[in-house]
């Protein structure tokens, strides 16, 4: 068997002869083999032992974005084509103004 991961894993190597076990290559390892890793899929595609280097995300996959700070509402990015996508639903609510309640204070205290 070859020693490979995910992708890779189940392939069997062939005997050469004399030149003894040879390496294993695409056909063996299959149809989600790639010499270099494009996809983006969360698999080790290139059966380097490292799953999707060089993807600054993987196909399909969502992350929080913006923030949850005081009014904001946080939200979600989606990766497509190994690129994460526009935040969506991401909210910047304005706060209420401090001089609201200063006011409201200060009328009370007037009245009083």
């Amino acid at each position: 068997m070859c020693p490979e991961p995910r992708v890779c894993a189940g392939a069997v190597e062939a005997c050469g002869g004399a030149a003894g076990w040879l390496a294993c290559t695409a056909s063996e390892y299959g149809t989600q083999y790639e010499a270099s890793e494009s996809r983006c899929d969360g698999m080790d595609n290139d059966c380097d032992g490292q799953v999707d280097e060089g993807c600054s995300c993987v196909n399909g996959y969502l992350q929080i974005c913006g923030s949850d700070v005081g009014s904001c509402v946080s939200g979600t990015q989606t990766c497509a084509g190994a690129v994460w996508g526009v935040c969506a639903g991401e909210e910047h609510r304005a706060p209420r103004p401090a001089t609201t309640w200063t006011t409201i204070a200060t009328r009370r205290w007037m009245k009083g």
